[in-house]
């Protein structure tokens, strides 16, 4: 019984390490062999993503699938469960989930005559893998797919092991005939980033755990109506692997050949052969039975088998049975599509009008553009073609699309000059013509909405942008005069207020009037994020404001209102240290120039906060400590590129050159929605509108740029000062100190040392 146990323990390790879930380094191989291998899941290799991540563009069905394999009569259990859903005529996406279930390992003590004993202490070996995949159809008879996946081993209960990874595949069908039949070509990366299985969730390339890489080459065929199927792959694994890995230093490439033939009978009966191909030329050999009855399913596959292969090897354990369950379910994709284009294509103008309205009013532009294009192309006698039309030049004003938008806001009044939709046209072309700094064009169109008819909301809009034109023209009292029009409860109004206080600033006028407008501002509960950001905009300037009035407690209430997700908290952190600096409260000004550091990415800012800080130190005449702070601080903003106008400049030549470009590619959005709704419309839009996003992405990287660049906020100061202040502020530090440069350099080079040394320690520790 003694000896019984202890070869089924012997019997337990080795199969652990034959199917990859051992972390030790084999020259036979990687770990992860358990995913690598078919041959225990053959009959899975056509639809499964592991296979090869495109050829799940082959499924026409939402399908389940199911494989189990008992191994070494039930010591090891091996599952395979997978969903694929077709998502379109092109896409398809997949789920898949591994488990190698081990059998249990007994501890063994030495006895006092040196044998050992099991005893009742027992772990097991998980390995769990997931995969997350995606196919697309790209061009014609070609598809592409990729998995993104995660392993996971439980390590006879020990420290577990964790791995990413990522797969890369392509198919391509040479060959569709009733009866010469489907081939469908195939090349696969398994694991061509493979899972490190390390202790961390970072992926550790240069780990020797990291699961077998593998090539696979395959050819899935069938004949005759698909009565007959063929299968051949060979696989080629551990190809990009490091020698180190490898005992002995010396790298060995395992290669297999696969090759499977069934046949369909009755279009019930199925039955496989399957041989497999490696160094020692026939390595097994198989066959598979079963039945697929798809005349149970409504013409869906629901199939099941089972499978046996025999090892040629002598005396060998590793002969496997397997289960399988397919069962698919729900439209074929084409039926799918034509379904919904029958819907899309039957819907009443009504309907289509209140879909875009709603996606109009959520912001999703781009969709709503398209369907109220939609609407005029094939309902051109709508009763609302009015408001169509106005939505339509709205959504194009809204993606910035401003020469097309500005175009067809003139049409719709050109076509509608009697209807109510004149005022809200005129509208948006002041607001295209604001933004394009047209300054004398956009006070024409305020000339429009001052005529009789045009509703007051939409003057009072008409009025904002008049008053920033006023304060860009230099004309305060105009300014101050068109924003005091607008009434609370306007959208502008808080807007309009807080510009009231800017220009009363400007103006020189007195506090009062300052901070009577900062006052109404935020007095008015917000209702949507931009409105919320222009009161936290005017908690700053009232704190900027008490500030400077020595009010310092009013500031700090001031400062405090401003929220952690504000873009304006920057500002409220170092107002509120600059503040408790004024009152001498050095605690208070240490902790918010060190949160605003923790803060900002700004490097100014950084080196503001520091600066902030070390004068919270000197107050408490902890001299070192400012020391250490300043001389970050000035090693930071000698490195920090200063503003120059010549990089501005060319930023801005960029940004026009995109600008032309991108007036070309609405253009051409423009001219694909008056062509209606048709599928080749619907396969343009994609790439159309990648491009679009990566457009809009830049614009506003470019608006950011040129923000910061000009940007004057209350309490912080440009570079040039900051840098000033610091080097006054070491050069009095380090008079009392008695330090020099060189000793500063010497402490940076100390610290540099320093964190080297940290760093190894931690690659050391995670080495061990």
């Amino acid at each position: 019984m003694l000896k019984g146990s202890i070869n089924r323990i012997k019997n337990l390790l080795v199969v652990v390490l034959v199917l990859g879930g051992g972390t030790t380094v084999l020259s036979a191989g990687l770990p992860g062999e358990y995913l690598l291998t078919y041959r225990w899941r053959d009959l899975n290799s056509p639809h499964s993503p592991l296979f090869n991540p495109a050829i799940i563009s082959e499924a026409n069905y939402n399908s389940l699938r199911a494989a189990m394999a008992p191994v070494l009569g039930g010591e090891f259990m091996l599952w395979e469960f997978g969903l694929n859903v077709p998502l379109g005529l092109y896409h398809t996406a997949g789920i898949t989930t591994l488990i190698e279930g081990s059998g249990y390992a007994y501890e063994a003590i030495t006895d006092g005559q040196g044998r050992l004993v099991p005893t009742d202490n027992r772990s097991q070996n998980t390995n769990f893998f997931l995969g997350l995949s995606y196919a697309w159809h790209v061009w014609n008879r070609l598809s592409v797919g990729t998995n993104f996946n995660f392993a996971y081993q439980s390590n006879f209960s020990y420290d577990a092991l964790r791995g990413f990874g990522l797969d890369l595949g392509v198919t391509y069908r040479v060959l569709r005939h009733p009866f010469f039949g489907d081939h469908v070509f195939g090349l696969s990366a398994q694991n061509l980033i493979a899972p490190s299985m390390g202790r961390s969730y970072v992926p550790d390339f240069g780990n020797t755990s990291e699961y077998s890489r593998n090539l696979r080459i395959s050819l899935l065929s069938n004949f005759w109506e698909s009565r007959i199927e063929h299968s051949m792959e060979f696989n080629l694994k551990d190809f990009f692997a490091n020698t180190e890995v490898f005992l002995d230093d010396v790298k060995e490439l395992d290669w297999d050949l696969n090759w499977r033939m069934g046949f369909w009978a009755l279009r019930m009966a199925k039955a496989y052969v399957m041989f497999g191909f490696g160094d020692d030329a026939l390595d097994y050999w198989g066959f598979a039975v079963g039945a697929n009855v798809p005349s149970f399913n409504f013409g869906r596959d629901l199939s099941f088998f089972y499978q046996y292969n025999i090892m040629t090897e002598d005396q060998s354990d590793a002969t496997s049975h397997t289960i399988y369950a397919k069962l698919d379910f729900g439209l074929h994709r084409e039926e799918r599509y034509a379904r919904r284009m029958a819907r899309l294509v039957s819907m009443s103008p009504n309907e289509l009008y209140n879909q875009a309205r709603t996606l109009y009013n959520e912001g999703n532009y781009w969709d709503a553009f398209f369907i109220f294009s939609r609407i005029e192309v094939e309902h051109p006698d709508f009763f609302r073609d009015d408001y169509v039309k106005l939505y339509r030049s709205s959504c194009q004003e809204k993606m910035d699309m401003r020469s097309n938008a500005l175009k067809n806001y003139e049409r719709v009044k050109s076509e509608y000059s009697m209807s109510s939709i004149v005022p809200p046209a005129d509208l948006g072309i002041m607001r295209i013509h604001y933004r394009n700094n047209n300054l004398t064009a956009a006070t024409n169109s305020f000339v429009e909405l001052n005529k009789p008819g045009v509703p007051d909301s939409i003057r009072h809009h008409g009025n904002y942008l008049m008053a920033q034109i006023f304060l860009q023209q230099g004309e305060i009292n105009k300014a101050i005069q068109s924003f005091s029009i607008i009434p609370e409860g306007h959208p502008d109004y808080l807007f309009a207020q807080h510009a009231v206080a800017v220009a009363h600033a400007q103006a020189g006028s007195d506090m009062g009037h300052i901070i009577a407008a900062l006052e109404n501002c935020i007095s008015i509960p917000p209702q949507t994020p931009e409105q919320q950001e222009i009161v936290n905009r005017s908690y700053v300037f009232l704190g900027y404001i008490f500030y400077e009035d020595d009010a310092l407690a009013r500031a700090v209430v001031a400062l405090r209102q401003v929220p952690e997700n504000s873009i304006y908290i920057e500002d409220a952190l170092l107002g509120k240290a600059w503040t408790a600096l004024k009152a001498g409260q050095a605690e208070d000004c240490i902790s918010a120039g060190r949160r605003l550091v923790r803060q900002t990415d700004k490097p100014v800012l950084v080196c503001e906060g520091k600066l902030v800080q070390a004068y919270g130190h000197l107050l408490r005449e902890n001299h070192e400590a400012a020391f250490e702070l300043l001389s970050d601080a000035h090693d930071l903003i000698v490195q920090t590129e200063f503003p120059d106008i010549n990089k501005l400049n060319a930023r801005q030549d960029k940004y026009y050159d995109e600008r032309d470009e991108f007036d070309e590619l609405a253009q051409r959005v423009e001219d694909i929605s008056n062509r209606g709704h048709t599928a080749l419309m619907v396969s343009q839009l994609d790439s159309i509108h990648n491009r679009y996003d990566v457009y809009r992405e830049d614009f506003r990287d470019f608006y950011r740029y040129e923000s910061e660049f000009g940007r004057t906020s209350f309490f912080s100061r440009n570079i040039f000062f900051v840098k000033e202040d610091i080097e006054y502020a070491l050069a009095t530090v380090q008079n009392i100190l008695g330090r020099s440069v060189i000793d500063r350099e010497e402490r940076r080079q100390q610290r540099e040392i320093e964190e080297e040394l940290e760093r190894l320690r931690r690659e050391l520790q995670e080495a061990e």
